[in-house]
């Protein structure tokens, strides 16, 4: 109720949801702060992108996971990193460095959780997508016969909406498939921009990139393969293979 009145801010409702979420032992509790906490976020970025609040809850993400790579508590910058990154809230390096770090995690539960993000980030967005684009079905047979009968009436302005709103769709259906700036492919694209754009552009790609995908590859190989004290199961490990052969491939 304060925060819908504008009497508190959403970081300082967000810094005390939070400690709560994490510590909480209530099953339920912790989906209603989940909840809030997630439709917060999306609220104060819809109309415009609230890069100061982002960045301070990125921050508390990010130190939680490094503050200690055991905990499982780090699963909860895991969760909201990777529905913020889905929804196309969070596009920029900062969420992505989140992902990284979650991949050195000791718990086997937040590391798969952040080698997923990486297999598979895109894939959920477009999926989501194809959902939204399926949340409407429009009867046309039905609107044609109601507008038939009331010709001047609600019915056939419901028939016009409902006609431009399949064109759209078609139309987008239709459209070339945009580039897919996935968090592997952007090292590639700001090499490519290094030899074909100035500096100006280039600085702006450089907050997109995924920093060093080598040297990412060859410390998650030597922390959860090589590693003789890794404790995980080997189906986790397969999976922090397919990252390091995909980053290789890149």
């Amino acid at each position: 109720m304060l925060r819908n009145k504008d009497v508190i801010e959403s970081s300082k409702l967000l810094h005390t949801l939070f400690p709560i979420l994490v510590s909480t032992n209530s099953k339920s509790l912790r989906a209603v702060l989940y909840t809030k906490i997630l439709s917060d976020l999306r609220a104060s970025n819809q109309k415009a992108t609230n890069h100061k609040l982002n960045r301070t809850i990125q921050t508390v993400l990010y130190n939680l996971l490094t503050s200690d790579r055991a905990s499982p508590k780090g699963m909860w910058a895991v969760k909201l990193t990777r529905e913020l990154w889905r929804r196309q809230i969070w596009s920029d390096v900062k969420a992505v460095e989140i992902m990284k770090e979650a991949c050195f995690s000791e718990n086997e539960k937040v590391m798969t959780g952040g080698v997923r993000f990486f297999l598979g980030g895109d894939q959920e967005r477009e999926q989501m997508a194809d959902e939204s684009d399926d949340d409407i079905d429009i009867d046309m047979a039905k609107l044609r016969h109601q507008a038939g009968v009331n010709k001047k009436g609600k019915k056939e302005r419901e028939l016009k909406r409902a006609t431009a709103t399949i064109k759209r769709k078609e139309k987008k259906r239709n459209a070339p498939h945009p580039l897919n700036f996935s968090a592997l492919h952007r090292e590639l694209i700001f090499l490519c921009l290094l030899v074909l754009c100035n500096t100006a552009i280039l600085t702006q790609f450089k907050n997109v990139v995924l920093h060093d995908p080598q040297g990412f590859s060859e410390s998650l190989f030597s922390k959860h393969v090589q590693n003789s004290k890794s404790k995980l199961a080997l189906e986790s490990k397969i999976l922090v293979l397919q990252l390091v052969s995909r980053l290789v491939g890149e």
